[in-house]
């Protein structure tokens, strides 16, 4: 359905038409492939749809297709996408960092942990769940936390080398 979260599959067996995007998001931390998109602007890629779908009226204003037995879907890789969402860390607010949530594709608010982030929020919810509208960004959060505590730990690192050897560069400046 659009909003949905979706991965690449990790069954080969799938791998070998275009049957390679699943929505089975089984961990928040599974990397995400994009979402089910509603309006795409372009759909690019030789191909996309079947041709006798194409020259259809199948295709005609909907990016998911039903063919021969076949699910074909125009996925929103960057930009802009309404996405599912539960408000299990909270209502949504403008700039919250979205994730996947690990229970069938659907997203979530993004708390204080490092993570992996699909999206950020570009409109307010308080709705236990539905759509929201969300820019797709696909990168890596690392938390204020987890920074202050990689650079403790490389102070002490320092140290320990520099009371072993202290002709590096990091001993002089002291």
């Amino acid at each position: 359905q659009p909003g949905d979260v979706l991965t690449i599959s990790s069954d080969s067996s799938s791998i070998s038409g275009r049957n390679f995007v699943v929505k089975k998001i089984t961990s928040p931390q599974q990397e995400v492939f994009g979402v089910i998109s509603t309006q795409p602007y372009m759909i690019m890629g030789e191909n996309v749809f079947p041709e006798d779908a194409q020259n259809s009226e199948l295709q005609h204003n909907t990016t998911i297709i039903h063919y021969e037995g076949q699910t074909y879907v125009a996925v929103g890789l960057s930009g802009r996408v309404p996405v599912k969402f539960s408000n299990s860390n909270g209502n949504i607010e403008i700039g919250d960092k979205l994730t996947s949530s690990g229970d069938g594709g659907v997203v979530k608010l993004r708390n204080s942990q490092s993570g992996q982030v699909i999206g950020i929020a570009l409109e307010n919810s308080n709705q236990s769940d539905g759509l929201v509208e969300m820019k797709i960004e696909n990168y890596y959060y690392t938390s204020e936390e987890e920074v202050k505590a990689m650079k403790s730990q490389l102070s002490e690192f320092q140290s320990a080398l520099c009371s072993i050897d202290n002709s590096f560069k990091f001993c002089k400046t002291k």
